[in-house]
């Protein structure tokens, strides 16, 4: 999934990521992986980043 905006609201992305992990009877891996994107380097404002966020379904 990709997250965008602020990493202190990255949570929130996580949150919907479990709820549609069990709305959908789907087992996720130990780990999970975030790269980003979109940065300071890459682009104006906090709001603007993005990041994915990767993990197994297992």
């Amino acid at each position: 999934m990709y997250h965008i905006g602020h990493w202190k609201t990255i949570g929130d992305s996580y949150g919907r990521l479990y709820s549609y992990a069990q709305e959908n009877k789907l087992k996720l891996g130990d780990f999970f992986y975030e790269d980003c994107l979109f940065d300071e380097l890459t682009m104006y404002g906090y709001e603007n980043y993005i990041t994915q966020i990767s993990v197994q379904i297992v």
